[in-house]
Formats: C-alpha cells, sequence, structure tokens
C-alpha cells in the first residue's frame, strides 16, 4: 500500500516522487493483466454474425393455414439439414400428410412437456447466441478465411447431436435441459445412459456449437495411431479454448473443475498407464474410444476419474508446445507433426 506523508516538512518533490510510483505500479499491473492471456486477442474489427432460427415454436402452431406456411419457409430457408431433422423426427418421409404428422408430434403428451420445458430454458437465448458469435469471431482471427455457419437451428432433434453443413448448424434444445427435470429423469436407461443426462448443461452449449464446428471444418479424418489421435484431439481442445479465451480450461475441456483437478493431479499417472499398457503406438478402435470418447469414466482408469482422459493429455500436450513456440500460429499448429509435439511433451 503506497501513502504520502502530508506533514509540513514534507517537500512538492516527495509527493511527487511518491506520486509517479504509484503509477508506475499501477501501469505495472495492468500490461501484465493484458499480457498475461495470449490467446486474448483484439476481435474488434472482426464481424462474424449468425442467425438463430428457433424450429420449435413455429412448428406448434395451432392454426393449419400458419403451420404449413411456416414449414414451407423453414424448407425454403434451411433446405435439406431441416427437412432431415424432420424426418428423423416423425420416421416418415415429406410427403402430402407431412402438416398433420408434424401436428401429431408436438401434440403428443411427452413432446409437450419437453417443449415446455426448453421455452423456459430458452425464452432468452441471447446470451448464449451473443457467446457462440463471439467464439466464432476469435475464430474468425485465427482462420479468417474458413467457413462459418450462417445460420443456427435450434430444434426438436429427440436428443440426437449437433448436425451441420456449410450454412446450417442445427442444435438439439432438450439436450441441455436440466437433467433434474422429471422430464429428464423419467427416460428409460436405453433412450439416455444416467451419465448422459449428468452432463446436460446449458453453459455448456456455446462450447459444444464451436467444438462441433471446429472439428468437422477444421481437421480431416485420421486412422493412425492413439497417440496421433490424442494429440489431435489436443489440438482441437487447443482451438477450441482459443475461441473461449476468456473461459477456464475446464469449460473448454467440458469438465467440472474437480475433474479438471483430477486430471491434473494424475497426469503423470495416465501417461505411465499408456505407456506400460503399450497403447500409445497401436491403431485400436476399441483403445481410441476408451481413451477419448465420452462415457461415465476414461475406461482402464478409476472410476472417480472423469472421461476423456485422452483429449485433456492431448491438450496438456498441445499447450505445454504452444507457450514453448509463441511465434507458432494455430493455422501452423494444425499441420504440424504429431512426433514434434510429443518429443518435446514434459509432465509438469
Amino acid at each position: 500500500m503506497f501513502t504520502i506523508d502530508l506533514q509540513p516538512s514534507n517537500t512538492r518533490s516527495r509527493i511527487l516522487s511518491q506520486l509517479v510510483i504509484l503509477i508506475m505500479a499501477m501501469t505495472y499491473f495492468v500490461l501484465i493483466g493484458c499480457s498475461s492471456n495470449p490467446l486474448d486477442v483484439n476481435i474488434d474489427a472482426i464481424d462474424v454474425n449468425t442467425k438463430l432460427i428457433q424450429v420449435d415454436p413455429l412448428l406448434r402452431a395451432s392454426d393449419s393455414v400458419e403451420l404449413r406456411n411456416n414449414h414451407d419457409k423453414l424448407v425454403e430457408e434451411l433446405g435439406f439439414l431441416y427437412t432431415y431433422e424432420l424426418e428423423m423426427n416423425l420416421q416418415s418421409p415429406i410427403d402430402s400428410s407431412i402438416y398433420t404428422k408434424i401436428n401429431q408430434f408436438y401434440s403428443s403428451e411427452y413432446i409437450q412437456e419437453l417443449e415446455k420445458e426448453k421455452e423456459l430454458l430458452f425464452t432468452n437465448f441471447e446470451e448464449k447466441h451473443v457467446q457462440v458469435n463471439t467464439a466464432f469471431r476469435y475464430l474468425n482471427y485465427h482462420f479468417p478465411t474458413a467457413q462459418y455457419p450462417k445460420k443456427l437451428v435450434l430444434m426438436n432433434k429427440l436428443f440426437s447431436g449437433i448436425k451441420a453443413n456449410d450454412t446450417v448448424l442445427t442444435i438439439a434444445g432438450e439436450n441441455y435441459l436440466d437433467p433434474s427435470l422429471p422430464v429428464i429423469k423419467n427416460l428409460p436407461g436405453d433412450q439416455l445412459y444416467q451419465w448422459q443426462k449428468d452432463a446436460m448443461n446449458v453453459e455448456f452449449l456455446p462450447r459444444d456449437v464451436l467444438q462441433f464446428w471446429i472439428q468437422a471444418k477444421l481437421f480431416k479424418d485420421i486412422d493412425e495411431n492413439l497417440v496421433n489421435h490424442i494429440i489431435q484431439a489436443g489440438k482441437v481442445m487447443y482451438v477450441l479454448h482459443a475461441s473461449f479465451p476468456n473461459e477456464s480450461v475446464a469449460y473448454a475441456l467440458r469438465y467440472s473443475n474437480d475433474d479438471y483437478s483430477w486430471a491434473k493431479e494424475n497426469e503423470l499417472a495416465f501417461w505411465e498407464y499408456l505407456v506400460k499398457e503399450e497403447l500409445l503406438f497401436k491403431n485400436n478402435l476399441r483403445d481410441k474410444a476408451n481413451i477419448l470418447n465420452e462415457g461415465p469414466y476414461t475406461v482402464g482408469l478409476p472410476e472417480e476419474g472423469p472421461d476423456r482422459l485422452g483429449q485433456f493429455l492431448g491438450f496438456k500436450m498441445v499447450s505445454n508446445y504452444m507457450a514453448n513456440n509463441k511465434d507458432l500460429s494455430l493455422q501452423e499448429l494444425i499441420g504440424l507433426d504429431y512426433n514434434t509435439i510429443l518429443q518435446a511433451y514434459e509432465i509438469d
């Protein structure tokens, strides 16, 4: 704490010198704060905006003429991806009876209950929409020539995952309802496992949208050994974190703070497990799924630990490499050979 002696014997120079020290200290802390996160780049000049379309309120229209008009407009605006999702819901092709089938779908007791809860959750979706747009602006900073979705479509998809074409991305809003709601708790286990219900959290919706897009549009599918897949997953997570630079690493990894702490504390043990079991250089679908895919936990490891520890390890490898190679762009990172990152990996 800086103090100024106001005794009469004090000279003006002493006061001025202490003020200079105070200003210098404040400037130092401001500069430290501004430079502490290299991913928090300036996106003021970047304009990337997606249009939000909430389908369900349009298809719940009680008036048959309004329903017909809304559906026809959605077909015209959204095209195949909308009709595909609708056909999956109705288990029926688009034909002359489509309006009756849509009405029956949204009139069913269970769908009405789902839609009631979704309407409460998404009454004000603007905050999440702004988060998505801001994340795409950060992504555009690093990948200015990449594609971005023009339209975000929030619609009932009976708990299916995010899908996209070049311009439209669809989101199942029911995947983000509170898992404690009866409409979710009462779902049979053969429809959704308990760990899938537990993962429902609307705070992760923007993150999930960006992960899907980054994975689908910036990375090619590979069929390589496990460590290659771990490092590619780490690259995806690093680019995702760069899209949300002011969020925690735990957010990018879709971990709770406790799960992230567990992963950090057990990083060495996880690495030693992969080495001991000689998994790193195997090309085995089961091992990749166990280490990288979503689940109640990471198969082969203690059940109190989180799932997807391979993604966590890949992120640590990539973030460590980037910390020591600050001039490397994210575009260059994507093309970097996995062995370069592997050879540089050191456990903290």
